[in-house]
């Protein structure tokens, strides 16, 4: 919900989209971990980091997602989830900051346009990293076959 919302009503109506975006942070967070697992360390760093500016940018993203997914054990105080929560405290709630769009839920406010940049961080570094330990690695490959890593086949015609 970008640029910000021009009216309380607007605000109302990105709190469906607010409440995703929480959601699927925690998948971004999950596929950038296991991209930075799968790739040398030194390729890896610029995932974490970017990660780390998430966690610093929206903290307390992760208990608010949480409470979200499992809402109904949180209202029943039960299981893993024993701090138990209101009702009330599961309405989400938007308001507008100049130029910004927050979402308060189970205590958490979440400056939503902040967190949706740092998602795109994320998955950037994810894609740059990545790409980058393909190249090396089909480079290597070549090299390793006779190759020269910058021809096709390694041979001339």
């Amino acid at each position: 919900m970008w640029p910000p919302p021009k009216c309380a009503c607007e605000a109302r109506d990105g709190i469906a989209d607010a409440l995703m975006l929480l959601l699927a942070m925690r998948d971004v967070e999950r596929f950038a971990s296991a991209s930075a697992r799968s790739i040398p360390n030194e390729a890896a760093q610029p995932i974490y980091a970017a990660i780390n500016r998430y966690r610093d940018a929206v903290p307390l993203s992760t208990r608010a997602r949480d409470v979200l997914e499992h809402a109904e054990d949180y209202l029943l105080g039960v299981g893993a989830h024993s701090e138990q929560v209101t009702p009330h405290d599961l309405v989400p709630i938007t308001y507008l900051a100049p130029d910004r769009l927050i979402l308060g839920f189970a205590g958490v406010e979440m400056d939503v346009p902040r967190a949706r940049q740092h998602a795109a961080a994320i998955v950037s570094a994810v894609d740059a990293a990545v790409a980058h330990e393909t190249v090396a690695r089909i480079s290597a490959q070549r090299l390793s076959q006779g190759g020269s890593a910058g021809t096709r086949g390694g041979g001339s015609t």
